[in-house]
């Protein structure tokens, strides 16, 4: 059975990813970090919802809303592209709505949607998000606790695919083409951006006795995480003079390319041996653009190149991950089995309230009629009695109700109060609608 009609109608999700759609038209729905806070406000505004989620990486961008005017998941999904003017079709944006983008969602968070199958960084791409669209003041309780119980079953989840993770992560790809070019020119590497996928390659290139190189907008900030023996230089200051490399990796957030066309002009004519270095771009959108690398002479290796090769990994990987999507499912139906507690607690809470009614009503009948003979003490202690009885007696059907509605849903349970409380019946149906 699915999860309650209000959860349905008020909670959706639009992503788009590595697995439908190429890193130019991720490109189109990554909000730059420098302004994003406002720029998701606007989305929000777009798209008429109280709460919003947004994550982007290097592979997907999703988008959780929740609230706000009665409009469908597809109705919003058409407000998302005309708010970006992303030119691709409705159907790359794949849409989900309430248990349909839970799941979706618990899925991203345990890395079972991810181009390396199994991998935990989403986890803190995740949590960076949740905090970045609070500060937005647009993570309301709902979404909050989405986010929460995602990651939740990430973490009940990592036990199993540490053990069974892909084999190459996408830093770990990027660096095999750049030492791959090393065989044939050898020379130095810069790298672009402190970010981990950076200084995991940098870490790999000084074990190897590579000689190094750490670009950064700041350099006090690179200089602060760069490797011993990693040479340190600004970005502005590499654009106007490149240093003599091989190879050069680009790994950062920047919404905008960070390399101009006379840039490359000139960072092509500093490859060793006399030939233009490569260039590996994880940027999304790219930090370099592919036409300009290629008019410089510059052979490009993209996202798109580093996630086809994943992809070839990550079905080896999930065949090993059986038990992960077990887990997920199981995570799944508890949710679903607390939201429907959850609806019938207060139908629960009315059951025994009138159970003490009746009883209560009943002892005092008596006390006007069969028993009026008896003092004030005796009195009391008939109350007391009669209230602590009914409170047993409710018990029964309480519990009863509760269990029904965890295993068999909320319908279920407005259908067994149908016969004996019909108006707890009818209002526990109206609560499934408009809670």
């Amino acid at each position: 059975m699915a999860a309650p009609e209000s959860e349905r109608l008020s909670l959706g999700l639009v992503g788009i990813s590595w697995r439908h759609a190429s890193a130019d038209r991720l490109a189109q729905f990554t909000l730059g970090r420098e302004d994003r806070g406002t720029r998701l406000r606007a989305l929000a505004a777009a798209l008429e919802v109280d709460e919003l989620f947004y994550v982007a990486t290097c592979n997907r961008v999703e988008i959780a809303f929740a609230g706000g005017a009665a409009l469908g998941v597809p109705e919003r999904r058409t407000r998302l592209l005309e708010h970006f003017g992303a030119d691709v079709e409705p159907r790359v944006l794949r849409a989900w709505a309430g248990e349909g983008a839970i799941e979706h969602l618990y899925l991203v968070a345990s890395g079972l949607d991810s181009a390396r199958a199994g991998e935990s960084e989403i986890m803190g791409q995740l949590k960076a998000a949740a905090i970045e669209c609070d500060a937005a003041g647009l993570l309301g309780p709902m979404l909050r606790a989405l986010v929460d119980d995602a990651l939740r079953v990430a973490r009940r989840v990592r036990p199993v695919t540490d053990g069974h993770v892909g084999r190459a992560s996408l830093a770990d790809i990027a660096l095999s083409h750049v030492l791959a070019r090393l065989e044939t020119q050898p020379g130095a590497v810069a790298l672009v951006g402190v970010s981990p996928m950076t200084l995991h390659c940098a870490n790999a290139l000084v074990e190897r006795g590579i000689p190094t190189l750490l670009v950064n907008r700041s350099v006090e900030r690179a200089m602060a995480v760069a490797p011993e023996g990693v040479k340190v230089r600004s970005l502005e200051a590499f654009r106007l003079s490149p240093d003599l490399v091989s190879a050069v990796l680009l790994a950062t957030g920047a919404s905008e390319p960070l390399f101009s066309d006379a840039d490359c002009q000139r960072l092509a004519k500093r490859g060793t041996r006399g030939l233009p270095p490569l260039v590996v771009d994880l940027g999304v959108p790219p930090s370099l653009r592919p036409e300009e690398a290629e008019r410089a002479g510059m052979a490009h290796i993209g996202m798109d190149n580093i996630t086809r090769a994943a992809e070839a990994d990550r079905e080896e990987a999930l065949a090993a991950l059986g038990e992960a999507r077990a887990l997920v499912d199981a995570a799944l139906d508890e949710r679903r089995s607390r939201a429907w507690t959850a609806l019938v607690d207060p139908t629960i809470v009315e059951l025994r309230r009138r159970y003490a009614d009746r009883a209560q009503i009943e002892v005092e009948r008596i006390l006007t009629q069969e028993l009026k003979t008896l003092d004030d003490t005796e009195r009391q202690a008939l109350r007391r009695w009669a209230a602590s009885l009914s409170h047993q007696l409710a018990h029964i059907p309480s519990r009863g109700l509760r269990d029904l509605a965890a295993s068999a849903g909320p319908e279920a349970a407005a259908e067994f109060l149908a016969v004996a409380e019909p108006e707890l019946a009818q209002d526990l149906r109206r609560r499934l609608v408009h809670p």
